[in-house]
């Protein structure tokens, strides 16, 4: 029976988990404290009334904690005290993700590396919950992509590659995601954040900020990350490639072009479409969103691609497979454009006003003169994609800066670089950012060095 605390509290979604506490937690996953029984707010044990709470913090959490019970939350694994989500699912329903989720996590999938599909952890059959047709399954604590911020080119083509790698892998096993977009993409972050992190900054988009939250480990030069697809509701799998088939839209991505034409014509029946050639739209128009439109001179040599998988007649769009090959043959031509600076891309996930605009390119700017150091460090003086580091030296962020000048054979022209990366860093505290020429220039410097040193 809920408490009045619960009831006041609680939103109606988190009272119908907290009536599952007790079947959790006997089948080995601890939700909130505020979903035991017999909780009382802190607050109260503590005698402190609402009006001493501040009240954004206060509309967040309940926010934030509403919206991922709706589907899904955030639970302790009991036996290792691993975060986990927990997303509820029906399992009677057309878009039951379990059958395509027990696939990719099967032997020999599960392991493979090119495998960048959302891990079922365990299926959690619960009598209150099969009496709906549903079930709940648990998965890994992932967090969003974008989320710590990349700041380098590099970067980015790591995370492209994985997704079009991920999308082969999953086409290759009849299998089609259905919903590629920015909140279907995650990130498992375990090894940035060892002692876990806070699920409640997941989605909350500017309010993050009011959030607390664990500090990274390091960043994605330091410790290699992996990006997952999530939410598998509207994907379908067949039994091999012979029996795929065209299917109705039942949901999912809106912005197909072989879709869109149906509804201008005010049919009334529902036309097929192939869902194959559909992920792949739906994957060029994310990455056009997030990595062109806004800057279409950052990365020319992908354009073409891009504009291929987002053509309007599905024949034409290159299948999973080609876009990986055409994608690698054009991202191991880059060197030094990928030290190139990246945008704030979260500022896209949110309608950022003018100030917070500039004030997060104030303050990501500082971060990415370290980051640009430790990638040249780690990537010896050559840079290159991220996938081709074999090993990633652990550096603290005090050794960031430093850790290149002491670099021998080198050291003096290891120490011009660290020069050359100070100056540019200085301009951080002006009222303005510099020039992306007077960055280039910078960059040419940094080249000049390493190049001269290593003669």
């Amino acid at each position: 029976m809920a408490t009045r605390q619960q009831l006041e509290y609680l939103s109606a979604i988190e009272r119908g988990w907290m009536r599952l506490y007790d079947d959790l937690l006997s089948q080995g996953y601890r939700l909130r404290a505020r979903y035991h029984p017999d909780w009382i707010p802190s607050w109260e044990q503590a005698g402190i009334s609402l009006e001493d709470i501040h009240a954004q913090d206060l509309t967040v959490l309940k926010n934030q904690l509403a919206k991922f019970g709706d589907s899904a939350i955030d639970a302790t694994r009991v036996i290792d005290g691993k975060h986990v989500w927990l997303k509820f699912i029906h399992v009677t329903s057309e878009f039951n993700e379990l059958p395509i989720l027990k696939t990719v996590s099967s032997d020999p999938h599960r392991d493979d590396p090119q495998n960048h599909c959302a891990t079922l952890l365990d299926v959690l059959n619960i009598p209150a919950c099969g009496e709906l047709g549903a079930c709940i399954i648990v998965m890994p604590m992932y967090r969003e992509w974008f989320d710590p911020t990349m700041h380098l080119l590099g970067e980015a083509l790591d995370f492209l590659d994985q997704l079009l790698e991920g999308l082969a892998f999953m086409h290759q096993l009849n299998v089609t995601h259905g919903d590629i977009k920015s909140s279907n993409i995650m990130m498992d972050a375990n090894a940035m954040f060892p002692d876990g992190f806070n699920p409640l900054v997941v989605g909350c988009g500017r309010h993050r900020l009011s959030l607390q939250d664990e500090t990274p480990r390091g960043s994605r030069i330091k410790i290699p990350v992996k990006y997952v697809y999530i939410d598998f509701g509207h994907g379908h799998k067949f039994e091999s490639f012979a029996t795929r088939h065209k299917v109705e839209r039942t949901g999912g991505y809106e912005g197909l072009p072989e879709l869109n034409s149906i509804w201008k014509s005010r049919r009334k029946q529902l036309e097929l479409f192939d869902p194959f050639p559909a992920d792949v739209y739906a994957l060029g128009h994310f990455i056009f969103d997030f990595f062109v439109r806004s800057t279409p001179t950052l990365i020319p040599a992908i354009a073409p691609l891009v504009k291929k998988m987002v053509a309007r007649r599905p024949s034409k769009r290159p299948t999973a497979d080609q876009c990986v090959r055409v994608f690698r043959d054009a991202a191991s031509s880059l060197s030094w454009s990928l030290c190139d600076r990246l945008p704030p891309i979260r500022l896209y996930t949110w309608a950022a006003s003018s100030e917070e605009t500039r004030e997060t390119e104030r303050r990501e700017l500082q971060d990415y003169h370290d980051r640009l150091a430790v990638f040249l460090q780690v990537t010896g003086g050559h840079p290159r994609l991220l996938s081709q580091i074999t090993s990633r030296p652990a550096l603290s962020n005090q050794q960031d800066l430093h850790l290149l000048a002491s670099t021998q054979p080198t050291s003096s022209k290891r120490s011009e670089l660290t020069e050359a990366l100070s100056t540019t860093k200085a301009s951080r505290h002006s009222s303005s950012s510099p020039e992306r020429s007077t960055f280039l220039r910078n960059i040419e410097c940094v080249k000049s060095n390493l190049c001269d040193g290593q003669s």
